[in-house]
């Protein structure tokens, strides 16, 4: 039934997701936003990469490494404004990828 969705339901929510519920929203195309979801396994992050359009994942604070990788590899823009912590690797990772928009503190300065 989501996959028929056209336009995007409210998931703001969402305080817990599986990774067969962005497999089913990958197919809708367009932008995600789940601003509920305070932390993610990486097997749902996997899945969240192969979603089209900007991801808004504000509610998470701190992701591990792993998440990190998985997360870094999406091609739309991705949302991380939400983070307070992240270790070193993981902003690595995550700063590899332009399209990523990480809060300014963890931004590269001049």
């Amino acid at each position: 039934m989501l996959a028929e969705y056209k336009d995007w339901p409210s998931l703001d929510g969402l305080t817990t997701i599986t990774p067969e519920v962005p497999k089913t929203l990958a197919k809708c195309g367009g932008d995600l936003y789940l601003s509920s979801l305070s932390t993610i396994t990486p097997e749902v992050a996997e899945a969240l990469a192969k979603c089209e359009g900007w991801l808004g994942l504000y509610g998470l604070t701190t992701i591990t490494p792993e998440v990190a990788e998985a997360l870094a590899k999406h091609e739309g823009g991705l949302y991380l404004g939400g983070l307070t912590t992240i270790t070193p690797e993981a902003l690595k990772m995550l700063s590899a990828n332009p399209k990523i928009d990480l809060p300014y503190k963890f931004r590269e300065k001049p």
